[in-house]
């Protein structure tokens, strides 16, 4: 039903079915009694849904903004942009905070997973005096962990035993490996301004 009056200018019935052109725009009615409108298909799953055609050339199959202004968009390859109408992965946010948020208590905010393998993880572990944790792992084990919490809660662990400082290799057979090759390697201070003891090895020569 179309009218001019201003008040009507379209009007689906149910029991009905619209096609507008060559897979233009389609509404179709399902088995339960709702309308499933569809552009670019005659066969819309969705109560809203958008095939994106060759015919479209570049245009992207959703947009919100202008192209020169895009709030939002969603490309013809999935990938969504917000602020940007050219999204370089498959979430591209510029100029913009992004905030993840989880209600349940110990589940992780942020998982990251490489084929079925976690990789990162940040999530509140839900203690009264721990507010935060971050992992890395490597095929399933967890080789590194900062949790956030109160003064005695608060810790950082190496699954290798290894921690390196100014080094990307630090020895297999220490704990801890600092490198430098003109600052002490380590300085030891009751708080800023006052005296250091600082420890230096040149490989030659051990400094105190």
């Amino acid at each position: 039903e179309s009218t001019n009056s201003g008040t009507r200018s379209f009007r689906v019935q149910s029991g009905s079915n619209v096609n507008l052109g060559n897979e233009l725009f389609t509404i179709l009615e399902n088995s339960s009694n709702t309308a499933l409108s569809g552009f670019g298909t005659t066969t819309p799953w969705a109560q809203l849904s958008v095939n994106p055609t060759s015919a479209n050339g570049s245009a992207p199959a959703f947009a919100i903004g202008s192209s020169t202004a895009t709030n939002f968009v969603v490309t013809n390859a999935g990938s969504v942009g917000i602020g940007t109408g050219n999204p370089t992965s498959k979430l591209d946010v510029v100029d913009g905070n992004v905030t993840i948020r989880t209600t349940t208590t110990g589940t992780p905010t942020l998982n990251i997973i490489d084929n079925g393998n976690n990789v990162a993880k940040i999530y509140d572990t839900g203690g009264a005096s721990v507010f935060g944790r971050f992992e890395l792992y490597n095929q399933g084990s967890t080789q590194f962990e900062v949790v956030s919490g109160s003064d005695t809660q608060s810790y950082m662990t190496f699954a290798s035993g290894r921690v390196g400082f100014g080094t990307t290799t630090p020895f297999s057979n220490n704990l801890l490996t600092l490198a430098s090759s003109t600052n002490p390697q380590l300085s030891l201070s009751a708080g800023a301004g006052l005296p250091q003891l600082t420890f230096r090895n040149t490989g030659t020569s051990f400094y105190i």
